[in-house]
């Protein structure tokens, strides 16, 4: 039954729109009575708090490192890089760089 709902979804919306996994995490919220479709809040501090911080350091240097970043804000690499990406930077080497 399952893997005829998924098909279903992928066929109507594309191909790649729901995996057998969601789907199965999805039923069981529902079948427990769960049906808000909002994820549950996840543990750690949200980006948007630590975002501020990282826009004021590259402000202030915009050839600071991202690494430097990630040492005095105590945050993941990744999220450093995902982060400025998403507000127009890009990296090279490992510096950082507005594109605009």
């Amino acid at each position: 039954m399952l893997h005829r709902l998924v098909k279903k979804i992928c066929a109507i919306y594309s191909e790649d729109t729901l995996s057998k996994s969601a789907a199965r995490k999805w039923f069981a919220r529902f079948r427990a009575g769960n049906f808000d479709v909002k994820d549950e809040p996840h543990s750690g501090q949200p980006i948007t708090e630590k975002s501020d911080e990282i826009m004021v350091k590259v402000e202030h240097d915009k050839h600071v490192s991202t690494v430097e970043i990630v040492t005095e804000l105590g945050i993941d690499h990744k999220t450093v890089l995902n982060h400025l990406y998403k507000t127009g930077y890009k990296k090279k080497l490992d510096f950082v760089f507005l594109t605009s």
